[in-house]
């Protein structure tokens, strides 16, 4: 079924499921990301028990007058503020509240839903 399903998957980006050189490129890099996302997930529910403090990447986006936050060590924990600063705390906050759920329910992190990767050719003028 699985084989199936990704042979299915690769077809519909036009990528030929014939050929085992893309079949095992393409098995290996899901591979690769499931093993980060378990890894990621492992990492955050010891967060959630160990109550340590830990360094985290904060990306900082502007969107429409606001700077929005994200942690990339953990996802869902995102927020906006006017400025670095606001948008800095309120993400540090949501981290903080994340975290508190997962401990407080004794859960990890919800699974990421995988529905495909896909390697593109970006080219810049």
């Amino acid at each position: 079924m699985i084989d199936q399903d990704l042979s299915t998957a690769l077809e519909h980006y036009g990528i030929d499921a014939a050929d085992p050189r893309i079949r095992d490129q393409v098995l290996r890099a899901i591979g690769m990301l499931a093993f980060a996302v378990q890894a990621q997930r492992s990492a955050v529910a010891e967060w959630a028990t160990l109550g340590k403090a830990r360094p985290v990447t904060v990306v900082y986006e502007r969107s429409e007058g606001w700077v929005c936050a994200r942690l990339l060590e953990l996802p869902g924990a995102i927020s906006q503020g006017r400025t670095i600063e606001e948008a800095r705390a309120n993400v540090l906050e949501a981290a903080r509240d994340l975290l508190e759920l997962y401990r407080d329910e004794q859960r990890a992190p919800e699974e990421i839903d995988i529905i495909g990767t896909e390697t593109l050719q970006l080219d810049v003028a």
